[in-house]
């Protein structure tokens, strides 16, 4: 017999839930929306959702959104988040993980078909449903069932936005509930067709919760409001003085508080004189909000607990109070008068000010009670922004709205404040429209700097960094106090260097003169830092303070280093521009965890960036990959001018794992990107790279000049000073493979040139494969000893991929040699690098270069003697003999360059020779035979 709760009039709605949990039983991600008005069932939904769930052995967590937690990050999902073993804090919310990490945490850990419910979604924080919608973008395979409930005239633009992320491979089932058919309420309620059915339906319109209400025969009630409203507020109303005074307070303390917080403010005296406090000052009306009189907490202990008698509150089994239903609480809360309602949120927070409570929750009685011209609430409500911007940045707008709204022209220096703060956390948010709106308001004296700051941050984020410049320079010209000096050119140096102005080295200079007069050691730091980053970009010594400077910004707390974030992922750049990318990745990783808590959605994308740059050099392409994608979903939902750069180095990553070919369908759009008359320091590193790929993955529409052009042209200037060995190695290695011999020999020796005063590993490391390449065709011996040259250095460094590449080219190059030990020795070591490295392209890539070398291994001629040529290898060694390149035999044959050297590399083994010169020599004293074998 199937035991399953069956709805009335929900038919259709059931099927589809069991439809759902099949789904997710067979690993499929499902997500189910119950939307409809209060009342209509989807509680009831869910609760026989998770009830089949159970039947199917499919795991079932329950959560749920609450009015008074919006502002506490993950509280909605904290059933989730603790049922998978991850830490939350319980009172102010969040995580010590990344939203990043929190994510890929919470999908590693769905080991089993999951259904997860989220009630009351509406009123979940934004945190939660940011979560949510990673979840739906990205599920985990193990099988999920999302079913998220909410009153969709009530939805904020996060659920929307959250639900709207889901991947097209989630299944969606839509269920908008209606109301019940006649038939439907009188099986319900228990009435036979007739009058008194079609008045009961008639007045709870179809809603069941209502239909219920009436059914109980409770009587009275505004004939205004509709017998069904009248109904349930009967049952809140008429309650004897000490329920109702209980009551209400809970109401407006919402649900899920402590019974000791509606105890504490239910008293006569609720804490003694001055109880109303929030600010230090007596508020107006403090004391009762009824006539009960007496002062006893026993008598309203005695009501609380017959208010749970009578199920109006429940006790959950964390000691918290909560309505039965939102429906009760909202009635409850709204027959109160408004006068009322104001004093009693006034007494809650300062009761919960008297407790540490948290700022969102103290804040939230603020806003509700506050009036125009309260300036002690107004600053409040920014000292609660200002505390609660690092987790949740929109709701720390919503407070600074609400703090704006209280004050008038009286008050020109706190608006002011007010305005640049908000400005501040709409940029945390990604809303730049917003800010620039805020930030076109001239700023007074007091706040001119912080409004220039904020300005040029915004600049800089939507890539105007000229406009950036030019904003900071005549804020400086007028700006004498040190520490804003400091701050002010630090924003400069990034502002300038971004945009490839040479105002970075005027902005470095004004720093380093200011600091001095900080006595803040971190200040002095970070503008040794700024030197270090501006000469990686333009040239000179390394300053020798720059460890110093790192020790001294890695011993500061995350709260003091969240205001020096910016010089902090300069340091980690200018780390990796100087080849020192496991410090560098130390750094990034801890300004990302600092700037995803602080809200800073501005200086999130190139962070990751340098994160996955850092772990693709050292070979940890999941991880790579992984930051690679956060950049590319931090800039995206930015905007601006970092989405490009974060694309770019997605793809960068993907080399390695999916193969050039489909990584260069990722860096199509940077490629179509004009680079526009203004430099921009992002664009010009993805057009770079995106090239490098294309060319690599074969692309003809990709040539040398296309690269060239993204460097500046021939002097390079637009590639950072330590970055142009690398940049002229690939434009070498370009034009070797299109048989331009002589502009490939220009470009190693470019590369040369701009390594030899760096004294960089990795650098000499790089001209020194692309120098093996172009001698290989020349100097065999010498082109061995260049690439053994390069192991030896990307070895030092651990830049596993490189030296991989490195020891297949030595491989490749001792076996043209004759070197077959050699070829083993490093085939094998090779290999275990290639297995060391999540990266499935190469260990296809490295299994195909062992089993072409080996094969060749195997076909070598006894010593001392000479292999019969075949009729291809003959004739293309007797165009090598007549002069051709490469490219020329290529073109003429209509093969590749590359099956051009295979056929090489065999006529050289069979022959006993080591270059073209010893190749044209063996073809013209030997004779041709008649039947040379076929190819």
């Amino acid at each position: 017999m199937d035991s399953r709760t069956t709805l009335v009039g929900r038919a259709a709605e059931l099927a589809a839930l069991d439809a759902a949990v099949r789904s997710g039983l067979a690993g499929a991600a499902v997500l189910v929306e119950l939307a409809g008005d209060p009342g209509m069932g989807k509680t009831r939904l869910l609760t026989a959702l998770s009830e089949r769930a159970r039947g199917a052995d499919l795991h079932a967590v329950h959560a749920a959104g609450a009015r008074m937690t919006t502002g506490v990050p993950y509280s909605a999902l904290t059933p989730l988040l603790r049922g998978l073993g991850i830490a939350v804090d319980g009172d102010r919310g969040g995580t010590d993980l990344t939203r990043w990490e929190l994510y890929r945490a919470v999908r590693a850990a769905f080991d089993r078909p999951t259904l997860v419910c989220l009630d009351d979604a509406h009123w979940a924080d934004s945190a939660s449903l940011d979560l949510l919608g990673r979840l739906l973008l990205d599920p985990p395979e193990t099988g999920l069932v999302a079913a998220v409930a909410h009153r969709h005239r009530q939805d904020p633009p996060a659920l929307a936005e959250a639900l709207g992320l889901r991947s097209p491979t989630v299944e969606h089932r839509l269920l908008s509930l209606r109301p019940l058919s006649v038939d439907d309420v009188g099986r319900l309620v228990g009435l036979p067709a007739g009058p008194r059915l079609t008045e009961t339906h008639a007045a709870s319109g179809g809603n069941p919760l209502y239909a219920l209400a009436l059914r109980t025969g409770i009587d009275g009630g505004d004939a205004a409001a509709g017998p069904a409203v009248a109904a349930l507020r009967a049952e809140v109303g008429g309650l004897p003085p000490d329920q109702a005074r209980v009551l209400g307070v809970a109401a407006v303390a919402g649900d899920g508080c402590p019974p000791s917080l509606v105890l504490a403010c239910s008293t006569d005296d609720a804490g003694g004189a001055g109880a109303d406090r929030y600010d230090g000052v007596a508020s107006a009306g403090a004391g009762r909000y009824d006539d009960a009189g007496g002062a006893g907490a026993d008598r309203y202990e005695a009501a609380l607990d017959r208010l749970q008698e009578r199920d109006l509150l429940r006790l959950d089994d964390d000691g918290r109070l909560w309505f039965r239903h939102p429906v009760l609480q909202n009635l409850a809360y709204r027959q109160l008068p408004g006068s009322v309602r104001r004093r009693l949120h006034r007494r809650l927070a300062a009761e919960l000010g008297r407790r540490g409570s948290t700022a969102p929750v103290r804040a939230l009685h603020v806003v509700r009670s506050a009036q125009p011209g309260d300036v002690p609430a107004a600053r409040l409500l920014l000292d609660c922004a200002q505390q609660v911007g690092p987790r949740a940045p929109g709701v720390a707008v919503e407070y600074l709205t609400a703090a704006r709204s209280l004050l008038g022209p009286t008050e020109p220096d706190l608006v002011a404040t007010i305005e640049v703060e908000t400005a501040r956390q709409l940029i945390a948010t990604g809303d730049l429209a917003a800010a620039e709106e805020i930030l076109r308001a001239p700023a007074p004296a007091a706040e001119r700097a912080r409004h220039a700051l904020v300005r040029a941050r915004l600049s800089r984020l939507l890539g105007r960094y000229a406009e950036a410049v030019a904003t900071l320079q005549a804020e400086l010209a007028g700006t004498s106090d040190p520490r804003q000096v400091v701050l002010l050119a630090l924003e400069g140096a990034m502002c300038a260097a971004f945009g490839g102005s040479a105002a970075v080295t005027e902005f470095v200079a004004l720093a380093q003169r200011a600091v001095g007069a900080v006595t803040d050691p971190a200040y002095r730091a970070a503008v040794q830092v700024a030197r270090a980053f501006l000469t990686s970009m333009t040239g000179g010594p390394v300053p020798t303070d720059l460890p110093a400077a790192a020790a001294t910004l890695d011993a500061l707390s995350d709260g003091h280093l969240v205001q020096l974030l910016d010089p902090f992922g300069m340091l980690g750049w200018t780390e990796l521009e100087l080849e020192r990318d496991a410090v560098a990745l130390r750094h990034f990783e801890r300004a990302i965890a600092i700037a995803d808590r602080a809200g800073h959605a501005d200086l999130l994308p190139y962070l990751l960036v340098g994160r996955s740059y850092a772990s693709s050099r050292l070979g940890a392409f999941d991880t790579a990959l992984d930051a690679a994608r956060d950049a590319v979903d931090a800039a995206r939902r930015l905007g601006g001018a970092s989405v490009v750069l974060a694309v770019a180095f997605q793809a960068s990553a993907r080399v390695y794992v999916s193969g050039p070919a489909e990584a260069a369908t990722v860096v199509r759009d940077a490629l179509a990107r004009p680079l526009g008359t203004e430099r921009d320091w992002f664009a010009e590193i993805a057009a770079r790279v995106a090239a490098r790929i294309s060319a690599t993955a074969g692309d003809t529409g990709v040539d040398p000049n296309t690269l060239l052009r993204a460097c500046g042209g021939e002097t390079m200037a637009w590639v950072e000073v330590c970055n142009r060995p690398y940049w002229c190695t690939v434009l070498s290695e370009m034009f070797l493979d299109r048989g331009d011999r002589e502009r490939a020999r220009h470009w190693l020796g470019e590369a040369a040139r701009h390594a030899e005063p760096l004294g960089l590993r990795g650098a000499d490391a790089h001209v020194a494969t692309a120098r093996a390449r172009l001698l290989a065709e020349v100097d065999l011996a010498a082109a061995v000893d260049a690439a053994e040259e390069a192991v030896a250095g990307f070895g030092a460094l651990g830049w596993t991929p490189d030296e991989m590449y490195a020891r297949l080219l030595t491989a490749t190059l001792s076996a043209r040699a004759g070197r077959w030990s050699a070829v083993t020795d490093q085939l094998a070591r090779a290999h275990r690098l290639a297995t060391s490295m999540p990266a499935p392209w190469l260990h296809r890539m490295v299994a195909g270069a062992q089993r072409q070398l080996q094969s060749a291994a195997g076909r070598q001629p006894a010593p001392g003697g000479r292999g019969e040529l075949t009729r291809r290898e003959r004739q293309i060694a007797e165009l090598v003999a007549a002069g051709a390149t490469n490219a020329d035999i290529a073109a003429a044959l209509h093969v590749t360059v590359k099956t051009v050297e295979a056929h090489l590399s065999r006529a050289y083994r069979k022959l006993g020779v080591r270059s073209r010169a010893m190749l044209v020599d063996a073809i013209r004293s030997a004779p041709s035979p008649r039947n040379a074998p076929s190819p």
